[in-house]
């Protein structure tokens, strides 16, 4: 996994040199068919939240074995798997729910980050493309797809997806990071401070671009 040099770092879920947007909320899906499937899944979504995965899960799998087409079913679990760092199981999960619905885009998204987080980046990209042409207006998709481009060394593809992100929504302080990032390692340090700014005026706790820009600082300095 690329890497940058000096302290330009962030430690996040996914553990990158750039920060990922990561999807576990629950998005709209496919209905359940009955109410007791409802009340396992909104009661499995509760666990979730409260940090009870072990319960989320018993819950989640309660309404597959009542309704096995249950493709919402499939990616909540799917995603607490891969919050417990069972990602072989969350891939099973997503796979499972576009087999059911291959027009779900959350469960390509989630499944193209779980291969981006055991380094499949081709896998990624091609989850995080196929989503992208379902619903091409989702910021998060694009800034995900730039770090996958960029940790195969396509930092060209990667920025032309971060601009697509901020495009679609300019307040996107991870995007203008991301883009900032790949300006910094390349030496290009007036767009990279510009992105750095940016992003740090959306949301002051980006540490990444605190300690670039801290950086930056000192080269001026030690010129």
């Amino acid at each position: 996994m690329r890497r940058f040099a000096a302290l330009c770092f962030v430690v996040l879920f996914v553990s990158s040199a750039a920060q990922a947007t990561i999807n576990y909320n629950y998005v709209p899906g496919p209905e359940p068919r009955t109410a007791q499937t409802s009340l396992y899944l909104n009661r499995g979504n509760g666990y979730y939240y409260q940090g009870k995965f072990d319960l989320a899960i018993a819950d989640y799998t309660k309404a597959i074995e009542l309704d096995p087409r249950f493709a919402l079913a499939y990616n909540n679990r799917g995603n607490v798997y891969s919050r417990i760092g069972k990602r072989n199981l969350a891939i099973a999960d997503y796979t499972k729910a576009i087999e059911l619905d291959p027009r779900y885009v959350f469960a390509y998204y989630n499944r193209g980050l779980t291969h981006y987080e055991n380094g499949a980046y081709d896998l990624a990209i091609a989850d995080y493309t196929k989503a992208i042409k379902l619903d091409p207006n989702k910021a998060s998709i694009y800034n995900n797809l730039g770090l996958a481009y960029f940790q195969k060394g396509k930092d060209d593809l990667a920025i032309a997806n971060y601009n697509v992100a901020i495009q679609l929504y300019p307040g996107y302080a991870s995007a203008y990071n991301n883009r900032g990032l790949i300006h910094y390692d390349r030496g290009e340090y007036a767009p990279a401070k510009a992105d750095f700014e940016t992003a740090l005026s959306l949301n002051p706790n980006v540490k990444d671009s605190i300690a670039c820009l801290a950086m930056l600082e000192k080269k001026k300095h030690d010129k």
